[in-house]
């Protein structure tokens, strides 16, 4: 783990021991680098097969997503609110 995910000690460790969250994560993450190429690489190029994948992958992570422990859960949604730089004051 990067030092910043360190800090949040337990918190982590709980999300990344969940198989269905950890699935949900990778595909969210995946999912926003290819939203982010559609929206400011001008000349990205995509085609439907491309497009019926990406909307299969986020049907699959929300799927994955509703599968996780509830403590998996609750441990994300602690770590991301801890991470708020509103909250935290940086």
């Amino acid at each position: 783990l990067t030092k910043d995910l360190r800090k949040f000690g337990p918190l982590i460790d709980l999300c990344a021991t969940d198989p269905a969250l950890v699935d949900a994560l990778r595909l969210f993450d995946q999912l926003q680098a290819q939203r982010h190429r559609a929206d400011y690489d001008h000349g990205a190029v995509f085609d439907k097969a491309a497009l019926l994948s990406a909307c299969q992958d986020a049907e699959t992570a929300l799927k994955r997503l509703a599968a996780t422990a509830p403590v998996a859960q609750q441990a994300l949604c602690t770590a991301l609110t801890v991470q708020r730089v509103d909250f935290t004051g940086h």
